[in-house]
Formats: structure tokens, C-alpha cells, sequence
């Protein structure tokens, strides 16, 4: 009797955890982005927007200490995968691949980058 009861206490506890790691989506009502710092102090930023019907708007931006360095942006389309990540097609021949933290955030898998969300304003 006291297994049973050990058992019932153990899924009522695990079950609502689980259920809420289920329902992590991207949210459409801004973007994500994420900034390096080189040692230089010059920023190299990076930012995506994942739109409802799929597409995605990626730009990566760098900066070198007296203006503008190199930057390219690109118009792709995303979606999840079977494990509940995110996969962008964010260049010609580029792909990224983002889970979905519990704080809201997505972490790129290859590089380990958080990409953080910030708010949009809707016109």
C-alpha cells in the first residue's frame, strides 16, 4: 500500500512538470536577438523574426571600431521538428537549429548562442 501511494505522489508531481516543457512555441509578437562583444569592443549583433505563416527574417550585423563591418541579411522560412526545435533556413545554403528555453529565450544548438526576445511594435 505505501508503494502505491509513493507511486501516485511521484506522477502527480512529475506529470504537471512535463506537460508544461510541452507547450514551449516561438512567440510571434517580436523577435530574438543576441550580441557579441569582440575584444575590440565592437559588437557583432545578430536578430530573427519568426513570422506565423512560416517565414523567418534573419540579419546579422558586425561592427568594426570606426563604423560598419560586414553584414547580410536573408528571408527564409522555419519550422518545428519532431523534438520541438526550431529549424530556420536562414541563408542560401544556412540552416539554424534553436530550442526553446523555459525562460523564453531560444539557444542556437550549434554554437550555444541565447538568443533573447524583445517586444515588436505592431503598426
Amino acid at each position: 500500500m505505501k508503494k502505491t501511494i509513493a507511486l501516485i505522489l511521484i506522477l502527480a508531481l512529475v506529470v504537471p512538470v512535463s506537460s508544461l516543457a510541452l507547450d514551449r512555441e516561438i512567440d510571434y509578437f517580436g523577435g530574438y536577438a543576441h550580441i557579441e562583444i569582440r575584444k575590440d569592443n565592437s559588437p557583432v549583433m545578430y536578430m530573427i523574426y519568426f513570422a506565423e505563416d512560416y517565414t523567418c527574417y534573419y540579419l546579422v550585423q558586425s561592427f568594426d571600431t570606426d563604423g560598419p563591418g560586414l553584414g547580410r541579411s536573408f528571408v527564409g522560412t522555419w519550422g518545428y521538428t519532431a523534438d520541438g526545435s526550431v529549424h530556420a533556413k536562414i541563408g542560401n545554403n544556412t540552416s539554424i537549429t534553436f530550442k526553446i528555453s523555459s525562460l523564453g529565450s531560444i539557444v542556437d544548438m550549434e554554437t550555444m548562442q541565447v538568443y533573447e526576445f524583445f517586444d515588436g511594435l505592431y503598426h
